[in-house]
C-alpha cells in the first residue's frame, strides 16, 4: 500500500479504495499517543490513513 500510495500517478479511485480497505476511521480514532500504538505497524498504518486523508482532501479542492 506505501508504494502504491507514493506513486504518483496512482488515480484517486484507487487511494479511496486503499483508504477504505485499511479502516480509515479506526486508524484515525486511535488518537495522537504513541501509546495507543503497540507496534511499528500499527504506527505505519496510523500514518498511512492520515496521509491517505490529506492528500484526498487535498486533491477534492
Amino acid at each position: 500500500m506505501l508504494s502504491v500510495f507514493h506513486n504518483p500517478v496512482t488515480p484517486e479511485i484507487t487511494l479511496l479504495d486503499m483508504y477504505e480497505l485499511l479502516d480509515r476511521y479506526y486508524w484515525i480514532g486511535r488518537g495522537n499517543s504513541d501509546d495507543l500504538l503497540n507496534t511499528k505497524e500499527e504506527k505505519r498504518f496510523k500514518e498511512l490513513a492520515v496521509a491517505l486523508n490529506e492528500r484526498l482532501k487535498r486533491n477534492s479542492h
